[in-house]
């Protein structure tokens, strides 16, 4: 028998069509991290399919021993969030990271409780600050943080196997110290510093999507 496991607090950060009647989507759970599952008969008149959308808070439950686990209840457990034009891709880009780099059936509940920050900072006029904290916070919870404690004069580039690594000025995508150090303490008041961390982020996370396009920055012409 298929164990049914106790409902989560959860978000859906991917869904696609399924035969005639049924959606295939991934959630992202406090408990259990990425969850990919079967929503069988949403699509029927009085279906759940007003509820299968992003950015909405839900609680989910499901069974199943495979891979693929099987939606049996699907619940409101708040107001949906709604974005719109920069802050919507940006909303995107945050799913597009969780479904691409979060291993699944891992518990991440630090990221959880970031993720649900940042969909509330995206209106509040910090969208930029808000997406850079979000972003190393999710390369922490993944495995790729950044090895700041090496951080001291000089420069440093970033290089995949080695992390932040001393260089000179003249090196290409060259991190100055003092930048650095901002970052790490999350002081991003200092335009040059927002800008860094951007490169900085679109640097490691080359390495890690090996190549993945995200829609969401090619929709909005590389703001994000």
């Amino acid at each position: 028998m298929n164990p049914t496991f106790p409902p989560q607090a959860a978000y859906i950060v991917h869904w696609r069509l399924y035969r005639e009647t049924s959606m295939l989507i991934d959630v992202f759970s406090q408990m259990d991290g990425i969850v990919p599952m079967v929503c069988k008969g949403v699509q029927r008149p009085k279906g759940l399919r007003r509820l299968i959308r992003q950015f909405s808070p839900l609680w989910v439950t499901w069974r199943g021993r495979r891979d693929l686990k099987t939606m049996t209840a699907l619940d409101a457990r708040g107001t949906p969030y709604f974005y719109n034009d920069i802050t919507l891709y940006s909303a995107m880009y945050i799913n597009e990271l969780l479904f691409y780099t979060v291993p699944k059936y891992e518990n991440h509940s630090r990221l959880f409780k970031a993720y649900e920050k940042v969909l509330h900072e995206l209106n509040d006029g910090q969208l930029e600050v808000a997406l850079r904290r979000f972003e190393f916070t999710l390369l922490d919870e993944i495995g790729y943080g950044l090895n700041w404690d090496v951080v001291s004069e000089g420069y440093y580039r970033y290089e995949y196997y080695n992390g932040l690594t001393p260089c000179n000025h003249n090196t290409p995508n060259h991190f100055a110290a003092d930048v650095l150090r901002a970052m790490h303490s999350g002081d991003y008041s200092q335009r040059t510093t927002r800008q860094a961390a951007k490169n900085l982020v679109r640097i490691v996370l080359h390495g890690i999507l090996k190549g993945q396009t995200l829609h969401s920055r090619a929709l909005c012409a590389g703001q994000l």
